[in-house]
Order: structure tokens, then sequence, then C-alpha cells
């Protein structure tokens, strides 16, 4: 039962990113679209996230729950999924600063301090999770 509930699981978040990929392909290619450009630039960025999040947070959780992750080792993997986890919030960090009416309750204001105090925190995670990946791959095994 548990591996019928974690394929269904990988299969909902393979669907979405699929989705998304289809529908950011379509927006370049479909001339029927009649969006200004940056109504489209928004909805590419909405495409993008979606690609992101459900990607990313799958195949977190596909090493996590498979466990082929050991969060206690400095290992590629480990730093992959510290990677897509750090995207996904930069993203959505992103995205708030950008466009902060989308999102429809609270105050302006807190919604830039909590977008920019999350491109922050998390594009450092980002950069951090990047450079321990090209430390790692960059070590020469004699």
């Amino acid at each position: 039962m548990e591996k019928t509930k974690n394929y269904f699981i990988y299969t909902i978040f393979i669907l979405f990113t699929i989705l998304g990929l289809y529908l950011l392909f379509d927006s370049f290619i479909n001339p029927e679209l009649k969006f200004s450009a940056a109504i489209l630039l928004k909805k590419r960025f909405e495409y993008i996230n979606t690609i992101v999040f459900f990607g990313g947070l799958g195949y977190i959780y596909y090493l996590i729950k498979e466990k082929k992750v050991d969060t206690y080792k400095n290992t590629f993997r480990t730093n992959i999924t510290m990677l897509f986890g750090c995207l996904i919030f930069v993203w959505n960090s992103l995205l708030l600063v950008l466009y902060p009416e989308e999102f429809r309750r609270g105050n302006n204001l807190i919604k830039m301090i909590i977008g920019y105090s999350g491109l922050l925190f998390f594009g450092a995670g980002l950069i951090m999770a990047i450079y321990k990946m090209t430390k790692i791959s960059s070590k020469k095994h004699y």
C-alpha cells in the first residue's frame, strides 16, 4: 500500500510538471494568445514557477522517500535537494516581489518585506548549494 501511495504521488508531481511545460511551450508557439507583453511575461513566470515547484518538490520527495539522500553527509544529492528547495522559495519570493497584487491577502508592504527577506535568505542558500556542488564536482579523485 505504501508503494502504491508513493507512486500515485510521483505521478501527480510528474503530471503537474508536464502540464506546466505544456503551458509554457504553448505560450511561445500559440499565435492565438492575445495578451500584452507584460501579461504574457507574468504568465510565463507562473508557468516556470509551476515547473520548478512541482518538479523540484517531486524530486525532493522522491529522494527523501526512497532514502537516497543522507542529510548528514555533504554529497551531490544532498546539495541537489538543497538547490531545488531554495530555488522553489527564491522563485516564489521573486513572484511575490514582482507581482504582489496577485496575492489577495495582506498589505503590500508586508508582502514586499516577506518577498525580499525570502530572496535574501533562500538566495544565500541557493548560492551556498551551487558553491558546494561545484566544490564536490571539482574534487580530483586520484
